[in-house]
């Protein structure tokens, strides 16, 4: 069900069975991946599923022997 407001359409995530984000990496700080997750997600009674996609672990360059913490933080982020 879409609800129209202030002339954008808003979709209520209890009516979403999977969420899909591309280049999932990129979620942190105020990104707008993070921001859904954040905001939204945990708030919401019946939350899609969720699927994240990267070719890539972080953003950033970063040294092998880091990569379990940045796979931890990302997947923090997508719970």
């Amino acid at each position: 069900m879409l609800i129209k407001k202030e002339e954008k359409f808003i979709l209520a995530l209890k009516h979403v069975n999977l969420i899909i984000f591309d280049e999932c990496h990129h979620a942190s700080g105020d990104d707008q991946y993070a921001a859904l997750m954040n905001k939204h997600y945990d708030n919401c009674l019946d939350p899609p599923r969720v699927l994240g996609l990267t070719a890539s672990i972080s953003s950033r360059k970063i040294k092998p022997k880091h990569l379990p913490d940045h796979a931890k933080e990302l997947e923090k982020i997508y719970r």
